[in-house]
């Protein structure tokens, strides 16, 4: 493959068919490779027709080429033309590149799975999954993309006895793919990471794939972390600073050298002659950056106004920036200045333009989240912190409400765009839209939180199709009908969908306690620049309105007592009652939460241990929850609670130096490997959190137990860093004691079924689970929510009460046949018996693909457990099937044959299930149904972008209260 140049997408996608067993090596042949060459973008699409040509695979028939696959074979060129050219164009900041405006690398992410082999028992194996394009880290953009391999474990490799010790075992040997050798060099979240460095096997380097710069394992590891000067730093918190480079972000400007300041921290009184307690250290993980870098920023990223801070990774440090109150002028070059609690890493010299000065944002305080929501933790500690049942019954009831009205207003001015608007919130549909098209950029833009930026979208091995074929979700799929000018009123379709719709809001309620409090915001939490706030109080303004402006003044700043609480919430004083103030100094600190710096500890410290490093807040200013809340004693972790439950792994990266001075380089490679990857092999996180459910239930939420199981939790949280390990001996006896099933009101999961002995007992002398009557509550509102949603459609001639289909998705086969009566008369027999012939073809057509799918769900129903992936290949092929057929050339001359066949395949279905076109010509039957009603169609590029504004939304909000 060397010899003939075949590039890196080639050799890549001709491993993932080996490993999928769709061909052996000895398949790919000269002759094969032949009709491969060239880039990317020109070959990598043609492996699977060319090897299926070469009649050697095994698998389905390939699916067409579509423009995401196109895009990510065009990203691979790119990125390769970065590295041959040798200038670390990939770090970006170097305008733009083959077409892209400020292109930046390290796009696109190479899965390889592990997991049980299907053919060798007590065997693992390797799969590689298809390339995608979600996000971008500094080591991929300085390394390039197909240098980065993330090896992520099955869950029948983390969880089946044995398998770990297999998974390890196979990790601490070097993966040799395609001749190139990649090593594990860190683990998080389940995954091992990998680096190709600058060895081969079976192969020669090539210097036109840019194989010299190429890195060894341990110039990597100087380059990124040199162990020499981090010596003081336990081996377990080393091993965690390669999550700064794997962090998604995006490059957004360079500092000169001078211009990165390391500055102290602000830290309360404490014993002397000891490491700072984090607590004390009132300004952990955030320092200052000045106005100009922050107009760079807010430029680079197209943002309505500067950011008061900003999340990043920059000179071997992380944490969070705000605006330096003595540096806000936007005409002075960008400077930095960076805490001690900051910096994470020590490294030489910094060197202009090189990665180590470009700022990684990872995201902006321009975006709050106004009207948050509770979850289970936060409703626990407030009912047990002394706020009524009845006040959380009362949110479920309002927010419950107001979802049915929303989706149930169909007649009026503005209904139609009111209700797609509805339906777009609550899907997400454009906001997901957006971050598919910002992909990297979504959570640096507040598009995306981090949680949902980090989780990885799985693609199957077989996941090539064009993104038509896909199935819709079902919020999108009610948008195009909406769009399309179908009301849930008079046509059951969209009213079913409708009702599922509904449902899925409901459940967001109810199963997992989402209750929506409309006083209440979370934004970063960052400590007074001033050192102006007094102990026990914050200031919180926003640029958008906070509260009512038509019974408000002061809509965009809060005033009086709060409550400030972050995730997790599992101790009483995770939650702190403060007083929101403002002062004149702190007016341009919007959009974030200031706290004090004054005090014997920081305030971030009492939520749940939080830090100022990017942390996020809830502030709760809601009357009927502040009131009640009674401010608790602060439940801090006791003294000697680590001695008693956790083993320590204390050895330091001297003694870890020291010790590689002696040994072998086998030896050396692989006591290194066993540090990045021992979190894989000890993950409690999870178990501990359900074991703390089941104490605050069973035992009460302030009982020693309780308490010393949430500190249990948060300790496992942060064991990566810490280097501590549960004895094995209390993790026995806490399974033995608290790993049973969780109450009903405390699963994940409706289909979780237990025996009813196994179903664990409230302590008598508990008072009442606030979750137990808060799930009775909510499904009593939620049966008369459907019992009214019912009644809506049994009104004769709505929802599901219409017997009739509709008339414009009949007319176009309507319009044809009637037309051909018409043609008689014009004496062209011979061409209207073909029309007629073609128009039988389409006919028989339609029933034959209608037959297969009466048939596919008739054998799916027949078998149990039919996997999703089996239905929608069964639905895609037989829709590819009715979009190919027939071949009408007379029809085509004359009319539009897709939308007779779709009306047509309309026709053939009962007014109350019309789900066999709608899956099949769903796209042409609302283009029908948009052109037939007077309507408009637009070009998808469009289409997926566009939204209803909210000015628009406030004129027909108010049109349609003025007119009821």
């Amino acid at each position: 493959m060397e010899r003939l140049n075949i590039s890196w997408g080639v050799q890549y996608e001709l491993a993932r068919g080996v490993l999928a067993e769709r061909w052996t090596w000895a398949d790919v042949t000269e002759s094969v490779l032949g009709r491969l060459q060239g880039s990317n973008v020109q070959a990598a699409p043609r492996v699977r027709t060319v090897m299926s040509e070469a009649r050697v695979s095994k698998g389905p028939v390939p699916c067409p080429k579509s423009s995401i696959n196109l895009a990510l074979w065009e990203e691979y060129d790119r990125e390769q033309d970065a590295i041959v050219e040798r200038r670390s164009r990939g770090l970006g900041l170097q305008g733009p590149w083959k077409g892209v405006q400020d292109w930046y690398g390290g796009r696109i992410q190479q899965v390889v799975r592990l997991s049980e082999s299907k053919s060798t028992k007590g065997e693992l194996q390797y799969r590689l999954d298809q390339p995608v394009m979600q996000r971008s880290n500094r080591f991929a953009r300085f390394l390039g993309s197909r240098r980065i391999l993330q090896v992520k474990l099955s869950t029948d490799v983390k969880y089946r006895k044995g398998n770990m010790a297999l998974a390890l075992e196979r990790l601490n040997s070097r993966f040799v793919l395609c001749g190139r050798v990649f090593v594990p060099f860190s683990s998080k979240e389940g995954s091992a990471y990998m680096i190709e460095i600058n060895e081969d096997e079976d192969r020669n380097p090539n210097r036109l794939q840019g194989d010299d710069t190429r890195m060894s394992f341990w110039e990597f590891i100087e380059w990124h972390n040199p162990l020499v000067l981090n010596q003081k730093q336990p081996m377990s918190k080393w091993s965690t600073r390669f999550d700064l480079g794997l962090s998604t972000s995006v490059p957004v400007l360079s500092f000169k050298p001078s211009n990165i300041k390391f500055i102290p921290d602000i830290e309360a009184p404490h014993e002397q002659g000891i490491k700072t307690p984090s607590e004390k250290i009132l300004t952990d993980g955030c320092g200052f950056i000045n106005g100009a870098a922050l107009t760079l920023i807010a430029r680079g990223l197209c943002l309505q106004s500067r950011p008061t801070a900003v999340q990043g990774r920059v000179a071997g440090s992380k944490g969070l920036w705000v605006l330096n109150p003595e540096d806000t002028s936007p005409a002075e070059p960008p400077r930095i200045w960076i805490r001690e609690s900051q910096r994470k890493i020590k490294l030489s010299a910094l060197r202009e333009d090189s990665a180590h000065v470009i700022f990684d944002l990872i995201e902006t305080s321009s975006h709050i989240s106004v009207r948050s929501r509770l979850n289970y933790q936060l409703i626990m500690n407030l009912a047990e912190n002394g706020v009524d049942t009845h006040v959380f019954e009362g949110l479920l009831r309002e927010g419950l409400t107001n979802v049915f009205g929303s989706l149930t207003q169909w007649d009026g001015a503005g209904a139609m765009p009111l209700l797609w608007n509805t339906v777009d919130n609550m899907g997400r549909v454009t906001r997901t839209r957006l971050q598919k098209t910002t992909r990297s950029l979504a959570r640096a833009m507040g598009l995306m939180a981090r949680f949902e930026m980090d989780r990885d979208v799985d693609v199957s091995e077989d996941e090539d199709e064009d993104p038509d074929s896909v199935d819709k979700s079902l919020h999108q799929k009610v948008l195009e009908l909406i769009q399309a000018g179908f009301n849930p009123k008079n046509f059951p379709p969209l009213y079913e969908n409708m009702r599922y719709v509904l449902t899925q809001a409901m459940s967001r309620y109810l199963n997992k306690y989402h209750l929506e409090v409309p006083q209440s915001a979370e934004a970063f939490i960052i400590p007074d620049p001033f050192h102006v706030l007094e102990e026990g109080t914050i200031q919180f303004k926003s640029s958008e309105e906070l509260k009512d402006p038509l019974t408000e003044t002061n809509v965009y700043s809060i005033r009086g007592p709060v409550l400030l609480s972050r995730n997790p919430t599992m101790v009483a004083s995770d939650i702190q009652k403060v007083e929101a103030v403002e002062h004149e100094q702190l007016a341009d600190y919007v959009n974030v939460v200031v706290c004090s710096t004054k005090g014997s500890r920081s305030l971030a410290s009492l939520l749940a241990g939080g830090d100022y490093d990017g942390d996020k807040a809830l502030v709760n200013w809601e009357p009927s929850i502040v009131e009640q809340f009674r401010p608790p004693k602060v439940v801090d972790k006791p003294g000697d609670f680590e001695i008693k439950n956790f083993e320590k792994d204390v050895e330091s990266v001297t003694s870890f130096h020291d010790r590689l001075a002696r040994s072998t380089p086998e030896e050396v490679h692989r006591s290194f490997l066993q540090a990045v990857l021992r979190s894989l092999d000890d993950d409690h996180v999870g178990m501990y959190s359900c074991f703390h459910s089941y104490a605050v239930y069973t035992m009460g939420y302030f009982h020693d137990e309780t308490i010393r199981l949430a500190h249990m939790f948060t300790t496992c949280l942060d064991s990566r860093k810490t280097g501590h390990r549960v004895q094995r001996e209390v993790f026995n006896k806490d399974s033995k004691r608290f790993g049973w099933p969780l109450p009903e009101c405390l699963r994940q999961s409706d289909d979780e079924k237990f025996p009813r002995n196994e179903i664990p007992k409230r302590d008598r002398t508990l008072a009442p689970f606030v979750l137990d009557a808060l799930q009775d509550f909510g499904r009593e509102v939620e049966r008369s929510v459907l019992i009214k949603y019912k009644e809506l459609g049994d009104t004769p001639g709505t929802g599901s009460g219409l017997r009739k289909q509709d008339e414009d998705l009949l007319k176009p086969y309507q319009r044809f046949s009637e037309n051909l009566s018409k043609m008689e008369s014009l004496h062209i027999d011979e061409f209207l018996r073909q029309v007629l012939r073609e128009l039988k073809m389409i006919e028989d057509h339609v029933k034959a693909r209608q037959r297969e799918w009466a048939e596919t769900f008739r054998s799916q129903v027949s078998h149990k457990k039919v996997p999703a992936s089996t239905r929608r290949t069964a639905i895609a092929i037989i829709r590819q099937k009715f979009a190919s057929g027939p071949d009408v050339p007379h029809i085509s001359l004359i009319s539009n044959v897709a939308a007779i066949r779709a009306s047509y395949a309309y026709k053939q279905c009962k007014s109350e299930n019309s789900t066999f076109a709608f899956a099949l010509a769903f796209e042409e039957l609302c283009r029908i149904k948009a052109q037939e009603s007077g309507g408009s169609t637009l070009d998808r590029d469009f289409a997926e972008l566009m939204a209803v504004p909210k000015s628009a939304v406030r004129v027909l909000s108010a049109l349609r209260a003025s007119i009821y």
